[in-house]
């Protein structure tokens, strides 16, 4: 029988190593990774095919962890689906991936006249996501 995942669930199996904004991602960018096939989309919700899942990590997923992380640092800015504003202070501080956003601390991302607490909150929020911790902010 076929089960069907949602996102969260992907998110909390221990036997797949994405956070629940790697997986969102992985649906986004589906036609480019090969993903389509296993996603179904039903009104708003998304569902994952589990063994078309499993099948697309054996023939995708062969990099150490480390690669792993590092591929997941390499994220553009526009694929976080950040608000415009977000975006904005961050293409003003000439920030283009997420490994950019890791190396700047709070002081230096405020540095932007358009960045207040709140758009600074959603970034966080955002990086966290992605299965990162800022634990120097």
């Amino acid at each position: 029988m076929k089960k069907y995942m949602s996102i969260d669930d992907v998110a909390n199996d221990p036997k797949y190593p994405f956070s629940k904004g790697q997986v969102r991602h992985l649906v986004a960018k589906r036609k480019i990774n090969g993903l389509a096939t296993s996603i179904r989309k039903i009104g708003r919700r998304v569902y994952i095919r589990e063994d078309l899942l499993d099948i697309w990590m054996d023939s995708h997923i062969e990099e150490s962890s480390i690669q792993i992380e590092v591929k997941k640092m390499d994220i553009k800015i526009e694929d976080l689906d950040l608000s415009i504003r977000a975006q904005n202070c961050l293409n003003t501080l000439n920030i283009k991936t997420l490994n950019d956003i890791m190396e700047k601390t709070k002081e230096e991302l405020l540095e932007c006249k358009s960045m207040g607490k709140k758009t600074l909150n959603e970034i966080i929020d955002k990086v966290m996501s992605m299965g990162f911790n800022i634990k120097e902010w």
